[in-house]
């Protein structure tokens, strides 16, 4: 199985796409302990994983994708572009 997969502020998530390639969710990821990628974004070929599930606070249960063995295919960089900083540039500020 091959996944595209990014780091989130609270783990990993993979997308989910059906067969004419538009998106459709995120489904959570995770690693063994100590093989976590590199890379924030890129994508992988699983080699040894299985599917578990994880409760919500509110109750929900959702479903994860636990990776215990992966080989890297692409990596990404991220492109984050902060617009904070041409606000504050634009600002005439006294100090």
């Amino acid at each position: 199985m091959r996944l595209l997969i990014n780091k989130t502020m609270y783990g990993w998530s993979a997308a989910a796409h059906n067969t004419k390639d538009e998106l459709k969710c995120f489904i959570q990821v995770g690693f063994k302990k100590f093989s976590e990628p590199d890379h924030d974004s890129c994508q992988i070929k699983v080699t040894n994983g299985f599917m578990s599930c994880f409760s919500r606070n509110n109750g929900e249960i959702m479903p994860k994708i636990i990776i215990m063995d992966y080989e890297i295919i692409k990596r990404y960089e991220k492109k984050i572009e902060s617009k904070l900083t041409e606000v504050v540039d634009d600002l005439d500020l006294p100090f």
